[in-house]
């Protein structure tokens, strides 16, 4: 792999050349990996999730019933039940011998991947500072949430996670402009 390229980025660039794309944007966007035009011009968005395994990894697959986990952020969700004629899904599997080389592109409508979901409770991150002097801690007050919404999503529960983070944590999403 090129050590400046990540692997989402090489199977994005591998994606955008198999399926012949005309390009609006093929930056990683918060809410698509690509945003692309069709032939007769609609505007389409594609969010990559890319895995690697080697080629008799691949060539066995149908008889280990290996499962892909991966994630997809409510910034993506929140555009894929928005619009979800114009969003899809690729999980993208490309060669671990040869990044370069993508074994296969599986596109999924947001049906499909809702179908293959699940809501885990609210992941919180933790992004704390290293500081020297007294036991290397900061002193201050600590804050938290936690809350559960089921463990399958639907359009409903999504759109209940998006006004949850929006209204009552005063949290934001990048969106496309309209």
């Amino acid at each position: 792999m090129n050590e400046k390229q990540s692997l989402s980025s090489l199977a994005r660039d591998a994606f955008i050349k198999r399926k012949g794309l005309n390009l609006c944007e093929s930056k990683a966007k918060p809410y698509a990996d690509i945003v692309a035009k069709e032939e007769d011009g609609t505007e389409v968005d594609y969010e990559i999730k890319a895995t690697a395994m080697t080629r008799r990894e691949y060539d066995s697959l149908a008889q280990k019933k290996v499962k892909y986990f991966g994630a997809a952020t409510l910034t993506e969700w929140n555009l894929a039940i928005r619009c979800p004629e114009k969003y899809t899904f690729v999980l993208a599997i490309m060669n671990k011998e040869n990044t370069n080389e993508a074994l296969a592109f599986v596109e999924y409508s947001t049906e499909e991947l809702l179908s293959y979901s699940t809501i885990p409770p609210f992941k919180i991150n933790v992004n704390i500072p290293f500081f020297k002097g007294k036991n290397n801690r900061r002193e201050g007050p600590r804050k938290s949430v936690c809350a559960y919404v089921g463990n399958k999503p639907n359009y409903s529960r999504i759109k209940e996670l998006v006004n949850y983070y929006l209204n009552d944590l005063g949290g934001t999403l990048h969106l496309p402009l309209e």
